[in-house]
């Protein structure tokens, strides 16, 4: 009873108020008595929608810049795109999470530093940098490889003591079950 009583209410409470229709008209007749001012021109359709257009263009076209700073190996040190390769392969080293990902990743960097070294060359440029670069690059590599063969050391560590626990508990159940064995007969 108490909902019919709350659905009646809120009918009514709607049928007191002006309609959309009487709202509509009432609108358009104040836009006409009311003086209009000229918006400024950063104000119009046209500038926003333009505005709209040029974000979407160099978004797209900075996807394939990226793209491209990225797997060329003609993007080096001395040129404007090398920051763009730059902050793309530490967000890919970011993500690279085991030791065996952080390994790969890290010869391939240090594959397309040779590249870069070798596209230099032809350009006559200072490789200095270059070299430190990929040394440092190496040793990274061998801390890597060293930590990778710690934790397989480890792990193998363990499971030969889990191996001689289960050998040992199998031979101490065969032993149990001989004497049980004996004891019936």
């Amino acid at each position: 009873m108490k909902l019919k009583i709350f659905y009646n209410l809120w009918k009514a409470r709607r049928s007191f108020g002006p309609s959309f229709l009487f709202k509509s008209d009432l609108w358009r007749e104040l836009e006409k008595s009311l003086p209009r001012e000229k918006p400024f021109w950063y104000q119009q359709v046209w500038f926003r929608w333009s505005v709209v257009g040029a974000a979407c263009f160099l978004v797209v076209s900075g996807f394939g810049t990226g793209v491209y700073a990225y797997n060329s190996p003609e993007v080096t040190e001395n040129t404007p795109l090398y920051v763009v390769k730059q902050v793309i392969e530490k967000l890919e080293e970011i993500t690279k999470v085991s030791p065996v990902a952080k390994e790969e990743f890290l010869r391939k960097v240090i594959s397309r530093r040779e590249a870069e070294k070798k596209v230099m060359e032809k350009r006559g440029h200072a490789l200095k940098k270059v070299e430190e670069r990929i040394n440092k690059l190496e040793d990274r590599l061998k801390i890597e490889k060293k930590q990778l063969n710690n934790k397989r050391d480890n792990i193998l560590e363990k499971n030969e003591v889990e191996d001689k626990k289960s050998e040992k508990s199998a031979l101490d159940h065969e032993k149990k079950s001989e004497d049980s064995g004996r004891d019936k007969k």
